[in-house]
């Protein structure tokens, strides 16, 4: 059965829609709770689909339907999960499915990021503190939730009903202790519902098997990198002095870290002048199409870089590294899905007899650290990507918090970053000298000197878009992943506040994300849709970069934008908040247009600054002019390639 029919209903599904039919809501309850097999539920689908072809469902709707379409068991199902959260983040059946869809795909870090976006209040709004911890639990990250209800509890002692849920997820771990020290600081026992009066008694009587409980601990993976550093690294039988590096990430989907580790190794794998002197492989923990985490993987796979996905292996037993009694103890606390990583990655860099791992962005650096030293890898190098972790909630692990404040005390660590701005806020995290970073801009090619051949699919895009404004003077673009980070739905309200006094400016957007289809719906609820264009993910942005006269770039944090350096050389001035390392790169009114602020941009102000910026074409080609020569020889491709190079065989065996 072709599930792809669900999504109509998705995306036409509202909130709380009027004029919803009762008995309809009623009959997709009912039919969600009934045992189906397969194929009853391909019937029942098949005849829904008949009957309601044009029904617009409300959440709980939504949510039932997708509940009865789960037990067709038909692949794809994540998909529509993953749709359907992006349209209700808060509903409580769509957000558990979503999270655990992500779990079954041990897509951990991801699940996580999507709930932190989701829930921005969960120190506060007792909904949002509800649904974190509901969606941790499908997750089992069972050591995020200890942090975030104790923390919440702490301010909000009476709300009972987060305490209630703390306390049911304290019993299903049979932690009868944790749970009944929870219990006593809220109501008396006989103000609560009988069904918590049963469980907390049931906790009183089986108090005492809690001390055989092993629970997570998000200091292990701390504790073992500091047993480990301590023992001597192998000694690998190397033939030959060449440096075997693994370049290390979550995945290679369509991101600017991506993109940049994946031109990186394929570089060091077809230049002359490093090959066979840096031997790179990559390892990723998926890079599949479902996922949408493949994008990247072509580049690899012309270049003949050897890709291995850690979800395809089988995960080694931890003594096949180490055979010292106290880090087999402490790894049973270790979080089961980060532990099945390091495993398989470990396995992987002995296997290939690794020099150097090449760790890219935070979950890679927090895997790969313990990998490393499990597989006695000599040299590891974390290469971080943006702000620190501890700014941005939704990227910060429980063991993060642990592990990286060791980092700088590891032997045969090195740190990199894109920007030194983004540097600084680890150091500042991590208090350690900001000397140890090794800053390394993005590498880009000057697209202005090749010939721009984007596939006829895009040029049909623009066709379209020119045809549906056709007297359009200007045009400004935006190059971002869809999420709360980029802004959106800001940049549509932007562009909407300045359409409505400039209307011969159109407006695109390229790129895809979680909050797409909220865009897409936002943009028809303002009547822009011939004004505001979305023109889907592109593997050929200076295509679209040279039909604009700016780029916006309204990010909240970043590290070194690939869309800002890709304009600048492209020659199309830029328009951006000072986030992360964007001040590095624009010098306000000389090589771009710079706002005040980036963590809450004031919509007047972007407007004016917009408005300045195109009302004087003079200006923005002089502009243009110094970015591009600024930008042109900082991120030139062999400059940046020979700083890799430095940086990998620093130290180096040979």
């Amino acid at each position: 059965m072709d599930l792809e029919i669900l999504f109509k209903y998705i995306d036409a599904s509202q909130l709380q829609p009027e004029g919803v039919d009762k008995s309809l809501s009623d009959k997709l309850a009912q039919t969600a709770k009934q045992t189906l097999n397969p194929e009853e539920s391909k019937a029942w689908l098949s005849d829904f689909l008949v009957n309601y072809s044009h029904v617009v469902l409300s959440a709980e709707d939504c949510a039932n339907l997708l509940l009865v379409a789960e037990k067709t068991r038909e692949s794809g199902l994540e998909v529509l999960w993953f749709k359907a959260f992006e349209r209700f983040p808060l509903n409580i059946a769509i957000c558990r499915l979503a999270m655990r869809w992500y779990r079954r795909l041990k897509e951990i870090d991801t699940g996580l990021q999507q709930l932190y976006q989701a829930n921005p209040e969960n120190q506060s709004n007792s909904v949002h503190a509800n649904n974190m911890i509901l969606g941790l639990v499908e997750l089992q990250l069972w050591a995020n939730i200890d942090e975030l209800a104790l923390k919440y509890l702490k301010q909000h002692k009476e709300d009972q009903k987060i305490r209630n849920r703390y306390m049911i997820v304290l019993h299903k771990q049979a932690r009868y202790k944790d749970m009944l020290n929870v219990a006593s600081e809220g109501r008396q026992t006989e103000k609560l519902s009988p069904s918590m009066q049963k469980l907390l008694q049931d906790a009183e009587e089986n108090q005492e098997n809690s001390s055989e409980l092993i629970k997570v601990d998000p200091a292990a993976l701390r504790d073992i990198a500091r047993i480990l550093q301590s023992k001597p690294v192998k000694a690998f039988d190397k033939s030959s002095k060449q440096e075997k590096v693994c370049f290390f990430t979550g995945q290679l989907g369509s991101g600017g870290a991506e993109r940049q580790l994946t031109r990186i190794a394929a570089e060091f794998r077809k230049r002359e002048h490093f090959n066979g002197k840096i031997l790179p492989y990559v390892c990723v923990r998926h890079a599949t199409p479902k996922l949408k985490s493949d994008f990247f993987l072509p580049v690899l796979t012309d270049a003949q870089v050897p890709v291995y996905q850690l979800n395809d292996h089988e995960t080694p037993d931890i003594s096949r590294f180490t055979d010292d009694k106290e880090v087999l103890k402490i790894w049973k606390t270790v979080e089961p899905n980060l532990g099945k990583s390091i495993l398989c990655l470990a396995a992987v860099l002995a296997e290939e007899k690794t020099d150097v791992i090449y760790a890219w962005q935070d979950s890679a650096v927090l895997i790969g650290v313990v990998a490393a030293l499990l597989a006695g890898v000599p040299r590891i190098i974390c290469n971080f990507r943006g702000m620190a972790p501890i700014l941005r909630p939704e990227l910060l692990r429980a063991e993060m918090k642990q592990l990286f404040p060791e980092l700088p005390n590891i032997r045969g660590v090195a740190f990199t970053a894109n920007s030194l701005l983004a540097a600084k806020t680890y150091t500042d995290w991590l208090k350690f000298d900001i000397e140890r970073f090794t800053i390394i801009p993005n590498a880009l090619d000057d697209f202005t000197v090749k010939p721009l051949s984007p596939p006829e699919s895009e040029q049909e895009t623009w066709d379209r878009i020119e045809k549906a404004s056709p007297d359009c003077t200007h045009t400004v673009i935006g190059v971002y992943r869809y999420d709360d980070n980029k802004r959106p739905l800001f940049w549509v309200d932007v562009a909407a506040k300045y359409v409505a006094e400039h209307p011969l400016t159109r407006f695109i957007i390229v790129g895809r994300g979680k909050l797409e289809q909220q865009v897409k719906s936002y943009i028809k609820e303002l009547g822009m849709e011939n004004r505001i264009f979305q023109a889907g993910v592109s593997e050929h942005v200076p295509f679209w970069l040279s039909k604009a006269d700016l780029l916006m770039h309204l990010a909240k944090m970043e590290g070194l934008p690939n869309a800002i350096i890709e304009s600048q050389i492209s020659g199309t001035p830029v328009l951006a908040t000072p986030a992360g390392g964007v001040p590095e790169l624009i010098e306000d009114g000389v090589t771009g247009y710079l706002l005040n602020d980036n963590i809450d941009p004031c919509k007047d102000h972007v407007f004016e600054v917009l408005k300045n910026a195109l009302s004087c074409d003079i200006s923005l080609k002089t502009i243009a002019t110094q970015a591009r020569e600024c930008s042109s020889v900082r991120h030139e491709v062999n400059r940046v390639l020979h700083s890799n190079y430095e940086l990998l065989t620093k130290g180096s065996i040979s």
